[in-house]
């Protein structure tokens, strides 16, 4: 099976990364790595250092250039074949990422469903109903009915470091702008068109912005 490397953009040390760390951690095999971009953040970068000496950390010096830079880097630097994107207020489920190994192929973006809870373990009701319309059209999309790219969201998703980098990665234009993770996966659509729907469902830690 495929090994995997996960990349976190990381800006702020709180118990949402924690938690995120902690769901993470608990599923990887040996022959995945962890990589943690701080972006900006000297203090966060020593504690997850120090309490988790199995993570590689990276600190970037750039505070406006947002998760763009710090996927590139983590992508730069990654050892393994797939990589995992995961923000630092995801929490992946138990199996989470053998799901993503599952059904990993090599020119193939993965996308979980992605729901919005808060930190006391509450769906968040307008995003319930949110996700529940992506649900109702992900038929129609898959089908050709729209532009799947618009559904991949940079919260959390995969794709193999070699077509990463094939497409060039983060546009640098684009870096801290909401449309980093869109414009490559626009170009992922005219390149490849291979998207695909995972059934596993990851928590992002608050409300969609």
């Amino acid at each position: 099976m495929v090994n995997s490397t996960i990349v976190i953009p990381a800006h702020e040390l709180n118990t949402k990364l924690e938690k995120s760390i902690n769901s993470i951690l608990s599923q990887i095999e040996d022959e995945d790595e962890i990589i943690l971009i701080s972006n900006n953040n000297k203090e966060l970068a020593i504690h997850i250092n120090d309490k988790y000496p199995i993570i590689n950390v990276f600190l970037t010096d750039y505070k406006h250039f947002g998760a763009g830079l710090c996927r590139n880097i983590g992508a730069k630097f990654a050892q393994c074949e797939q990589l995992i994107f995961i923000d630092s207020d995801v929490v992946l489920p138990t199996g989470g990422i053998q799901t993503f190994k599952e059904n990993y192929q090599p020119e193939c973006i993965l996308m979980p469903t992605i729901e919005c809870w808060d930190e006391n373990d509450n769906l968040l009701e307008k995003d319930k109903r949110f996700y529940a319309y992506l649900d109702s059209v992900k038929g129609f999309i898959l089908s050709g009915g729209h532009q799947v790219s618009n559904m991949v969201w940079g919260t959390c998703f995969s794709m193999s470091k070699k077509v990463y980098w094939d497409l060039g990665g983060i546009d640098t234009q684009f870096y801290g702008l909401p449309c980093e993770e869109g414009d490559l996966a626009k170009r992922f659509e005219t390149k490849y068109n291979n998207f695909m729907f995972i059934p596993t469902i990851v928590k992002h830690l608050g409300e969609t912005q």
